[in-house]
């Protein structure tokens, strides 16, 4: 092996070693959770539930996405980003996961109204709010327990709170 072959293995492992910053959120991602959510409702799990972690992680890569910009352009710029990614992932994946949950509401017109929800697009909205309200939570039981947290704590209460959501869609919806 002569000199240049060792350097340029060197730089293969040097770029291999210290990855650049990726931009993952793509139409590949959403196609990955839409399957995610294909899968689960194949193996008998309610569109809601799927819903609440599909949800989430829409909104949980607009957020993560908004970091990685480092000037504000417009007030709540993190929140719009999330919103946005949040959208790109539950729209298309909605007609995949069609389950309607019938509302009858009886004190409005002579007969009552019926309405038809979307079963997925709630949990999607209950997912996303769930994942937003985590650091919150965090945050107050960080106060609890005399500024003390416990290891992973972001993450833990991000699954605790989004596996009550989706516990709590299946057995209500």
């Amino acid at each position: 092996m002569n000199l240049r072959e060792i350097w340029a293995a060197l730089g293969g492992a040097a770029l291999l070693l210290s990855p650049r910053l990726a931009n993952a959120h793509c139409p590949l991602c959403t196609i990955g959770a839409g399957g995610a959510a294909l899968l689960a409702a194949y193996f008998g799990i309610s569109a809601a539930p799927v819903g609440v972690f599909v949800g989430a992680f829409g909104l949980a890569a607009g957020l993560w996405s908004a970091k990685l910009i480092r000037k504000r352009y417009v007030r709540g710029q993190a929140d719009i980003l999330g919103a946005l990614s949040f959208a790109s992932v539950v729209i298309p994946v909605m007609p995949m996961m069609r389950q309607y949950y019938s509302l009858y509401v009886p004190w409005f017109g002579d007969y009552g109204y019926t309405f038809a929800i979307d079963k997925f697009l709630v949990g999607a909205i209950i997912g996303a709010v769930a994942l937003y309200s985590a650091p919150f939570l965090s945050r107050k039981l960080t106060r609890l327990r005399g500024e003390k947290m416990v290891p992973y704590q972001g993450m833990l209460i991000s699954l605790a709170t989004l596996l009550v959501a989706s516990g709590l869609l299946e057995v209500a919806l």
